[in-house]
């Protein structure tokens, strides 16, 4: 009997019957009956180990204790193994703490214990406390190790870890060699990972696919897929972890085409019909945007499960149609598959993506009623989910739920706040952040930058710099947002202040001098370029910006200066710089140089056309500018709107009216150029041809006729002589509740004039400053005093005029003169 027990040859296969075996067993060995050898205690702890029996091996301890054996070192270290696969890592510590004796086995017992149930950092106390007591480690020792700093992503304990391998000799030894490249991969250390790899000299696939992971796992897709290719160099066999990898690496770098390809050499190595290679190929096509393929490969699959659904959804709610991922999404739980978080995180940026608010609602119920809105991740997608499909008052009230609000819980509120144009709140907020002690992000001081910028609010601004310096805060982001913020609020010493030329990104320098430009602050946005002149610091978007400076502030001599600058540097021949070079020339009023510059120009675009075309109608240059645009026409260069306004004024000023209608059929034949604009500038054109008909055909087509339309009708009547025509429209316009313009209003007011309308005229004169609130101009009061002037009122014209000190046109005055020798009356 004694034996059959010592072989431990147990027939039954379940738990119960080999625990019985075991008890009876141990029944024997208490009454003396058998001698307790070590083997069979050995075998006992072994099944007992296997089947993780912590009841029945609590028994073996006790009677361990009992009979004086916790001295036999070898039997100790069977016990420590034992309770480390039951989880009881207290009793293996203290199983540990009695051996009187520990050998290396013992040692790398307990840290295999602690390694195994994670807890790494004391792997390592024990590893080099077993060093220092003069143990050398071996295989085991070294395998728990690593494992070990792989999990704490410690690289400066592997390195030493390693560099003690490599004393020891075990280098060499494949498992250890794995576990070393794995261990570098998991810590990101890539480039030591590549030194272990190839000083392999028996490299077996495991050490490819942990290369290979360890690209993948940190981004590092392209060199993922030239190891790839070297394993088929080499001739190596790739597994299935390789296999997902490589697909991983394919979706990282959208490598569509080499996707195929290695679906292909799956297929052919028969892998095709493994779930974990089916959903990462339904994710690599998917990743790709490759929606059918994905599809395809999805409906071969013989069983669904969440990974598979989750990346076919993530497809269709990144590349649309949106609808398609939320009918997928009803179809997975219909076939009795509960969401995961990972899919509930899917279907909630597919509502942002689709704007689709009441989906959103519903989603985010199911996602209370699975108990997921507490966490955390969850619960910043629903806030953020909210706040971009614009229902903010939602957005709030989950972040108000949210137990755990971190970053970037309150950066999607604030981002939200800030989109929907509400900066006021998004700064409380912000400061309330920064109050609380949460870790304030970059992304969220840019946008609080931005929102400052655009609200010229230098005051938070400021406040939101200081914040910045005290955090220390040095990013690039930041640092370029800086200048641009204080640029916007018109403070251009602040600006300057936090320049840095050095470091300073050109598109920060073109920001600001585009602000200075806006602002009228052109000796600012010269001193900068001056700044940055003899550092080398000129780029095309410098340039182009610094041009746009010269044509706001009319400078020509400065203009002169940087075109000069421009062709020693060699960017004259770039067509944007031509452009803004003949837009420049143009708009000061040398139209001979913005033609040179034209003339010069190597490629010229629709954009420089319409320059030159545009400066030529602005000097009143028509005839040249319709020949311009004839030219145009015939090298086939496509214009751009403002060009064909610039030739509708140009046609309306001629009364070029054959042209204009070749225009307007044109302007037909292009839906996308049939707005309001278009339609005022033909409907003018039409009214100055003396049109009228044709020019009310275009005013009733007009898809929304809004106060500038109307001021093109009325105007158009009023140049031809329609004056009833005019101020019907005019009232027409009223009814509509538009508000009429200055423009609009001289052009009723000399309709008026010109019909001795003058109590009409006092009407509406005193309509613009009592109903619109609107202080008349030099325009308006000239009309006004011509009215009372034709009508024989001189003594009230004359009171009009000296009733505006600063009034002191010369048009006006005479306009008295003319009444006075009408009605043969000088005023004295």
């Amino acid at each position: 009997m004694l034996e059959r027990h010592e072989a431990m040859d147990f027939r039954c296969t379940s738990l119960g019957c080999r625990r019985q075996n075991i008890l009876q067993t141990l029944d024997l060995l208490d009454e003396g009956r058998h001698e307790a050898t070590s083997q069979i205690l050995h075998n006992l702890l072994k099944e007992c180990t296997k089947y993780k029996d912590l009841a029945t091996g609590r028994k073996l301890s006790s009677f361990m204790a009992i009979n004086g054996l916790t001295s036999d070192t070898c039997l100790n270290d069977h016990l420590i193994r034992m309770f480390a696969a039951c989880g009881q890592l207290s009793d293996a510590c203290e199983a540990f703490h009695k051996v009187l004796k520990p050998s290396i086995y013992t040692w790398n017992a307990i840290i295999s214990a602690h390694s195994g149930l994670g807890r790494s950092a004391k792997t390592l106390e024990l590893y080099h406390e077993m060093k220092q007591k003069g143990f050398q480690p071996d295989v085991v020792t070294f395998l728990c190790t690593l494992k070990a700093c792989c999990d704490m992503r410690v690289t400066c304990q592997g390195m030493i870890i390693h560099n003690h391998i490599v004393i020891s000799g075990l280098h060499s030894h494949s498992n250890v060699g794995n576990a070393v490249l794995d261990m570098y991969c998991k810590c990101g250390n890539l480039e030591e990972a590549l030194k272990v790899f190839d000083t392999q000299e028996n490299r077996t696939v495991v050490a490819w696919g942990a290369l290979l992971a360890g690209y993948v796992q940190h981004g590092h897709g392209v060199q993922a897929l030239k190891l790839f290719e070297r394993m088929q160099v080499e001739n190596i066999d790739p597994n299935l972890i390789i296999y997902s990898s490589t697909l991983k690496a394919c979706s990282q770098t959208g490598q569509l085409i080499e996707g195929r390809l290695i679906h292909s050499y799956i297929i052919k190595s028969g892998l095709q019909s493994d779930i974990v290679v089916q959903n990462t190929l339904v994710d690599m096509y998917a990743r790709c945007g490759s929606i059918e393929e994905a599809h395809t490969v999805f409906g071969g699959m013989s069983t669904h499960d969440v990974v598979s659904w989750g990346s076919l959804i993530a497809g269709y709610a990144v590349h649309g149609p949106s609808d398609i991922a939320f009918k997928l999404f009803h179809e997975m739980q219909q076939e009795g598959l509960q969401p995961c978080k990972a899919t509930f995180l899917i279907m909630l940026k597919a509502c942002v993506a689709g704007k689709a608010t009441f989906r959103g609602r519903m989603l985010h119920d199911q996602i209370i009623r699975c108990g997921y809105e507490l966490d955390t991740a969850v619960g910043n997608t629903v806030v953020d989910m909210y706040a971009k499909c614009g229902s903010l008052q939602e957005a709030h009230r989950v972040f108000d739920r949210l137990q755990d609000r971190n970053v970037v819980s309150w950066g999607a509120l604030i981002a939200g706040y800030t989109a929907h144009g509400l900066g006021n709140i998004a700064l409380q907020l912000f400061q309330e952040m920064y109050l609380k002690g949460v870790a304030v992000g970059i992304s969220i001081l840019t946008c609080m930058l931005k929102v400052c910028g655009d609200d010229n609010d230098y005051r938070h601004g400021r406040l939101v710099h200081t914040i910045i310096t005290e955090l220390g805060i040095q990013a690039e982001s930041v640092e370029n947002m800086l200048p641009d913020m204080y640029a916007r609020c018109g403070n251009f010493e602040d600006a300057q202040s936090v320049f840095r030329m050095s470091e300073r990104n050109v598109n920060v320098w073109a920001s600001v001098l585009a602000r200075c430009s806006e602002r009228c602050n052109f000796d600012y946005a010269f001193s900068i370029f001056d700044m940055m002149w003899p550092k080398g610091k000129l780029t095309d978007v410098i340039y182009s910006s610094i041009l746009k400076v010269c044509t706001s502030a009319r400078n020509l001599q400065k203009g002169r200066l940087i075109h000069e600058n421009i062709i020693r540097n060699r960017f004259d021949a770039d067509v944007i710089i031509g452009n803004k070079l003949v837009d420049m020339y143009a708009k000061i009023g040398v139209i001979e140089d913005a033609h040179k510059v034209f003339s010069l120009l190597p490629n010229r675009d629709s954009i420089s056309w319409g320059a030159i075309i545009t400066g030529y109608v602005e000097h009143g240059l028509n005839v040249t500018a319709l020949e311009l645009y004839e030219k145009s026409g015939h090298e086939r260069v496509e214009p751009t709107e403002a060009t064909l306004l610039s030739v509708l004024k140009a046609c309306g000023s001629l009364g070029a009216i054959e042209q204009g209608r070749l225009i307007h059929d044109q302007i037909i034949r292009d839906a996308t150029r049939q707005d309001v604009a278009m339609g005022s500038t033909l409907l003018n054109m039409y009214a100055k041809c003396g049109r009228l008909q044709e020019a009310r055909r275009v005013f009733d087509s007009l898809p929304r006729q809004d106060a500038i339309a109307w001021g093109a009708l009325v105007a158009g009547y009023t140049w031809n002589g329609h004056i009833e025509s005019a101020l019907q429209a005019f009232k027409d316009m009223q009814l509509q509740s538009l508000a009429p313009d200055e423009v609009l209003f001289t052009n009723i007011l000399a309709a008026c004039s010109h019909t001795g309308l003058v109590q009409e005229g006092s009407f509406h004169f005193k309509s613009l400053i009592e109903k619109y609130d609107t202080l008349p101009g030099m325009e308006q009061v000239s009309c006004m005093i011509d009215i009372l002037g034709r009508s024989g009122n001189l003594r009230e014209a004359e009171d009009m005029c000296l009733a505006v000190p600063s009034f002191s046109d010369e048009v006006a005055q005479l306009s008295i003169l003319t009444s006075c020798r009408t009605y043969q009356n000088m005023l004295h």
